[in-house]
C-alpha cells in the first residue's frame, strides 16, 4: 500500500497548477471577506476532488491492468483510495479550520467555541459523506460518467425532498411531531448522529467499492 501511496502523491504533484489556482482563489476570498462557512468547506471538498483525479489517472489508457499484475490486491487498492481522501480532505480541513477559526475569533472574540467546533465538525461529517457517495461512483462509472452519475444522484434527493415537503403541505399532513422531535434534539446528539450516519455510509461505501473493483474484468 505505501507504494500505492507514493504513486498518488507523484501524480498530484502533476497539479501544481491546480493547487496554485486553489490557493489563490482562496487567498482572494480571505481579501474580500467572504463568509467564513464557505472557505470552511472549500479546500476540504477540493483535496477530495484531487483524490478522485488518481483514479482517473489510474484508469487512463488501461493502466488499471498493469497496476493489478503488481503485488497489489483489489481490496488494498480500494483501502488506499479512502485512507487518501481521507488524508488529503483532512489537511484541507485542517488549514481551512485554522484560518477561519482565527477570523471568526478576530470578527467576534465572544464566540462559543464549543458552538464553533461543533460547527466546524459538521464539515468533517459532510467531507467523509461526499467520500464515501463519490469513491463507488467513480470506480464504477469512471471520471465523466461518474460526475453525471453523482449529479443526478444529488438532483434526485433535492427533487425526493421537495416533492416530500410540497405533497405533505398540500395534503395537510401532520408534521408536528417531527419537527418537534427535530428541535428537542441538541446540537451535541445532533453531531454524535451525524458521526454515526457518516460511519455507516463509509462501511456501506468500502464494501460497494471493493465488490465493484472485484467484478471489474481487464
Amino acid at each position: 500500500m505505501k507504494g500505492l501511496f507514493i504513486k498518488d502523491i507523484a501524480l498530484m504533484k502533476h497539479n501544481k497548477r491546480l493547487l496554485m489556482i486553489i490557493f489563490l482563489t482562496v487567498l482572494f476570498l480571505l481579501m474580500s471577506g467572504m463568509n467564513s462557512s464557505f472557505l470552511m468547506g472549500y479546500m476540504p471538498f477540493i483535496c477530495c476532488i484531487l483524490t478522485m483525479g488518481t483514479i482517473s489517472y489510474d484508469e487512463y489508457e488501461n493502466g488499471l491492468p498493469f497496476l493489478f499484475t503488481l503485488p497489489v490486491s483489489r481490496k488494498e487498492y480500494v483501502k488506499e483510495k479512502f485512507l487518501l481522501g481521507f488524508l488529503t480532505g483532512g489537511a484541507g480541513f485542517l488549514v481551512s479550520s485554522v484560518v477561519t477559526t482565527v477570523m471568526q475569533w478576530v470578527k467576534t472574540p465572544e464566540m462559543e467555541f464549543l458552538q464553533w467546533f461543533l460547527f466546524c465538525g459538521c464539515f468533517l461529517i459532510f467531507l467523509a459523506i461526499f467520500l464515501g457517495l463519490m469513491i463507488p461512483i467513480q470506480l464504477k462509472y469512471g471520471s465523466d460518467k461518474g460526475k453525471i452519475v453523482f449529479l443526478g444522484t444529488f438532483l434526485i434527493l433535492i427533487a425526493l425532498f421537495y416533492l416530500i415537503t410540497n405533497i405533505s403541505e398540500k395534503l395537510s399532513l401532520d408534521l408536528g411531531g417531527v419537527k418537534q422531535f427535530l428541535t428537542g434534539i441538541s446540537d451535541g446528539q445532533f453531531f454524535v448522529g451525524g458521526i454515526l450516519l457518516a460511519v455507516v455510509v463509509l462501511g456501506i461505501s468500502y464494501y460497494v467499492s471493493i465488490c465493484i473493483m472485484e467484478k471489474k474484468e481487464f
